[in-house]
């Protein structure tokens, strides 16, 4: 019923309760004095906003006859005001439904009813001509059932199909990237991208653009979203659809009906394997997405960070990315890009190095353009791979290798010898790819050089090859190159790829994803170059075999990479992929025992040890799993909110941001790593016979190590998502028990015949009973 009186509201209702305020008036609760009905009554003021304004909204809601959408009872209008009595919904608005849910989001499940419910009531909008305007979770209303309705159409317009407007009213965080612009659009695809933002914030539970009104602005225009972990890769796909910048392209609202998210609410499945940039939103935790771009290196890596940040220099580029000038990339800011291709799952190789703690992400991003393939044959088609680097955040580097546009890589579970497939060819007769295009690069690090060498091997498999130099040129790698720049089985090749401290991984393009490791010891010619102290031999099958001087060493954790995981045996692996027991001397020239119940699958958490540098490999389904530095960013402000103080200064102490630094600043964290009672920093308990570092705890008298605390950032290596507790002895990196208890027990590498457990995230080796002390804070004295 709906009917204009001039009498006034309290004639037939009395207010019970304010509940909440809008644009251009506030909403009460109140109740038909005659019948009981508590209603919702919008009280509007001419004043503030325009008659005609006013009655449009009134015109809509009149028109609108749908279960999810609030029903106008009545129209009161006085001399100044206009009160719109709607049906009351008993319940609260989706954001304060968000905000009230565990974890600050909406299991999936319960997303999918509510969103249905909201697509089902926009979609009978739009078939009536009628565009909302102003789309968001204050704008959704859940009733005690669990069901949804849409209200304030108070910016809702009329449309005609195929007409273009120029002015819809909104919320800017949820304004379409058209809405931004000065030309025409047409009104029905903002309330689809609209609908967009609403889904990511009800199943992440943060919005994927806003940062104040300027910043907001630009990440909508720039239109990258990036995902945490936990969302599945269906509810993605259709957030990602959705919210597509070109508006043409945008699915209607019975098409997002129709997505395969939406057919049906199943119990949550396996997670699939996940895009590189996915991946890499899990591995850095951030709210934008790294698109391919230009091939940058860190300048002077290892080297203390300069005041505005580290310089780059660009080392090559494809041709699907746009190379940026040095002055238009500034600390922090990601390239641009002009295409952003489909890319495969992947799995990581993260780097220890034993010197100088270098630090970068190298990302092997493989471009595709059209009319390519996904293997070279004969020089026909092009699978440009790319290597990227950007600055880590820890004092390590870590690396990304992906096996082409269609070619995911992420290796399986350990499987028996006789399941394995057989690659069509041996490592050792692959061919590096020298093609521009599809480039080798290696780079220079103090004191060392790691190399990432791409191989076509065939049209099953991917292979990389990754090593380290440390003098040249005995151990430098050199890349096959073909006359002209490609690659053909009749062009001669002029030089060959040899280094005694590299591994080959070659990886399945189809399921199960497997990933196996080879060492490196053969030149193209097929000659075998292993070093003058190396084991060779023959096999059976008439195949030359060795080890190589120093040896490739694995281990595959016991349990997996979880917080269940316990340390495997070092294994050492030949030229072929056999499993030998390690040598009495890496470079000893008797081989170990074959270990023919063990094969060279990588697992999820295997150490790669290349006599120098250790590598942690990660699958795409172990790295969806892990924590992101997201995640440990928001452990450091929960650590830091709680006001942690100094026992002896009484001072407030705080975790500094996540990137270690040279400089320890003032609130920094300081631990006696003997006791671990936590500090700030003052001169109390220094002795004359003590070491320098050293000093007297004030809490329980303990002498030992006063260092600095930092946390632990490179979210691959924990082995669980739990709160930062302990701290390794004796650099003070601080991350979760089971991960710092996990590190302590696994004795790495060191030189060519030491084993000792070292901090993950500095390569510091460890000292101490326990390798690690649990920290003990003070709280805040109020």
């Amino acid at each position: 019923m709906t009917s204009v009186s001039r009498r006034g509201l309290r004639e037939h209702y009395s207010v019970v309760r304010f509940i909440g305020k809008g644009g251009f008036g506030k909403v009460f609760l109140a109740q038909h004095c005659a019948t009981g009905m508590q209603v919702a009554v919008k009280k509007l003021t001419k004043a503030r906003a325009r008659k005609a304004s006013i009655m449009s909204e009134v015109g809509l809601l009149k028109d609108l006859q749908h279960p999810n959408i609030t029903q106008l009872l009545e129209v009161i209008e006085t001399r100044r005001r206009v009160y719109l009595v709607l049906e009351y919904v008993h319940g609260v608005n989706l954001r304060k439904e968000i905000c009230r849910s565990k974890k600050n989001r909406l299991w999936e499940k319960e997303a999918q009813r509510i969103f249905r419910d909201v697509l089902a009531a926009v979609d009978y909008c739009h078939r009536q001509g009628i565009v909302h305007g102003d789309l968001k979770p204050e704008n959704v209303l859940i009733n005690t059932e669990g069901r949804a309705k849409i209200c304030d159409f108070g910016l809702g317009i009329r449309f005609l199909p195929g007409q273009e407007v120029t002015a819809v009213g909104g919320t800017l965080a949820y304004y379409a990237p058209e809405r931004l612009s000065c030309r025409r659009y047409e009104a029905p695809p903002l309330d689809v991208w609209a609908l967009g933002v609403t889904l990511y914030e009800m199943v992440v539970g943060d919005h994927p653009f806003y940062q104040g009104e300027s910043e907001t602005i630009r990440n909508i225009l720039r239109g990258r979203v990036s995902y945490p972990c936990f969302v599945s890769c269906k509810v993605k796909h259709l957030i990602s659809n959705i919210l597509s910048r070109d508006p043409t392209r945008r699915p209607t609202l019975q098409e997002v009906l129709k997505h395969r998210w939406l057919q049906s609410v199943r119990p949550p499945s396996p997670p699939e394997p996940l895009p590189w940039a996915w991946i890499l939103e899990i591995y850095k935790g951030e709210h934008h997405t790294l698109a391919p771009g230009p091939v940058l290196l860190p300048a002077t890596l290892g080297a203390p960070p300069t005041q505005g940040g580290p310089n780059y220099r660009a080392i090559s580029n494809s041709a699907d990315v746009d190379v940026l000038p040095m002055a238009d990339q500034p600390h922090g800011r990601k390239p641009r890009s002009k295409s952003f291709p489909a890319i495969g799952p992947c799995s990581a190789l993260l780097f220890l190095t034993e010197r100088d703690g270098e630090m970068g992400l190298i990302l092997a991003v493989p471009c595709t353009s059209p009319g390519t393939c996904g293997h070279i044959r004969k020089g026909v088609g092009t699978n440009c791979k790319t290597l990227r680097v950007v600055p880590s955040c820890s004092r390590l580097l870590c690396g990304v290798l992906l096996t082409g546009s269609h070619s995911p890589c992420a290796p399986s579970a350990m499987q028996k010898r006789t399941m394995i497939s057989v690659p069509s060819q041996k490592p050792s007769v692959a061919q590096a790819i020298s093609c521009k295009g599809q480039h080798s690069i290696s780079y220079t690090l103090s004191r060392s050089q790691t190399v990432v060498v791409e191989y076509t091997h065939d049209k099953d498999t991917d292979m990389f090859q990754v090593g380290r130099s440390t003098e040249s040129p005995i151990d430098f790698v050199v890349t096959d190159t073909i006359s002209g720049g490609q690659n053909s089985e009749e062009s001669q090749i002029t030089q060959s790829t040899i280094s005694r401290f590299a591994c080959r991984i070659v990886c399945d393009r189809s399921e199960p994803y497997t990933a196996r490791i080879f060492a490196a010891g053969f030149d193209s010619s097929k000659n075998i170059f292993l070093g003058e102290k190396a084991a060779k031999w023959k096999n059976p099958d008439g195949h030359m075999d060795g080890l190589t001087t120093n040896g490739v060493l694995v281990m595959h954790p016991r349990g997996g990479f979880t917080e269940e995981s316990q340390p495997g045996l070092w294994r050492e692996i030949s030229v072929c992929g056999d499993v030998y027991t390690l040598r009495e001397t890496r470079s000893a020239q008797q081989r170990g025992k074959l270990v023919e119940s063990e094969t060279n699958v990588l697992q999820d958490g295997s150490l790669i040890d290349l006599c120098g540098a250790t590598l942690l490999w990660r699958t795409a389904d172990g790295l969806f799993h892990a924590p992101t530095q997201k995640h440990i960013e928001a452990l450091r402000q929960e650590i830091n909110a709680a006001r942690p103080q100094c026992p002896v200064g009484l001072s407030t102490l705080a975790f500094p941001s996540i990137s270690r630094k040279e400089v320890v600043e003032e609130k920094q964290p300081w631990a006696y790593l003997s006791c671990g009672h936590v500090h700030g920093y003052h001169n109390w308990g220094h002795r004359s016979d003590t070491e320098a570092n050293e000093r007297e705890c004030p809490m329980c008298r303990t002498v030992g190590p006063y260092v600095p605390l930092w946390l632990g950032c490179e979210a691959g290596f924990y082995v669980d998502a739990g709160p930062p507790t302990h701290a390794f002895t004796p650099c003070g990196h601080v991350c979760s028990e089971k991960s710092a208890k996990y590190w302590s027990q696994i004795p790495l590498p060191h030189g060519t015949h030491a084993f000792h457990a070292a901090c993950p995230f500095c390569a510091t080796q460890l000292a101490g009973e326990q390798n690690c002390v649990r920290l003990i804070f003070q709280a805040p004295v109020d």
